[in-house]
């Protein structure tokens, strides 16, 4: 079964991947789930240019992809100040706020990008979330969780995954998370118990 087809099954899967594969996976599986779909992108461990490059050198179409860059504040690279940015002190109401002017109704024909704190940003990462699914997004792509273990507690990260799945299956919205594989067993997250399906490459 295709990563479509896993997800369709599961709701959330998690796809631990062995480093060296790492690229080559998430450029596959991405481009099976990215035709003629409206796509969310939070990447933690590239800057959003350099993950639309991978793709986009993959042959993938990032047209109708929205890119979270959750890695360029935390790496202190600078921004054009036209950029829309998040606090990670933000509260949830104000983030609320925040995040209906970043993300528009028709987000896709804005500049296709946000910024937040730090992968570690659970809040912000979360509203965000929740927002793209209210607006009845197809997917929303995690690259990476092992990322986010650098960040934030073990713990927490579980709780999170654990919550991204209940939403998976309340709504049409459909997430996957990707990690590398030493680094996933090295944190042993239990997030087998805690997601959908997780699938080894």
């Amino acid at each position: 079964m295709g990563i479509d087809g896993e997800l369709r099954a599961h709701g959330t899967v998690v796809v631990v991947v062995p480093g060296k594969k790492y690229n080559e996976v998430l450029c596959r599986d991405v481009a099976q789930i990215s035709r003629g779909k409206k796509i969310c992108y939070f990447t933690f461990n590239k800057t959003y240019q350099g993950a639309k490059e991978l793709l986009e050198e993959a042959g993938v179409n990032t047209r109708g992809i929205f890119f979270v860059d959750g890695i360029s504040k935390a790496m202190g690279i600078s921004m054009r100040s036209q950029v829309e940015t998040i606090s990670s002190a933000t509260s949830i109401s104000l983030l609320e706020s925040i995040s209906r002017a970043i993300i528009p109704a028709a987000p896709l024909q804005a500049e296709g990008r946000c910024f937040i704190s730090s992968p570690g940003s659970l809040t912000e990462i979360s509203a965000l979330a929740q927002k793209f699914i209210s607006q009845k997004f197809d997917y929303l792509i995690f690259d990476s969780l092992t990322s986010m273990f650098v960040y934030q507690d073990k713990e927490k990260i579980g709780d999170f995954v654990k919550h991204a799945t209940l939403q998976a299956k309340k709504g049409r919205t459909k997430e996957i998370f990707f990690a590398v594989e030493d680094k996933f067993v090295e944190k042993n997250v239990h997030v087998g118990k805690l997601a959908g399906k997780v699938l080894k490459r």
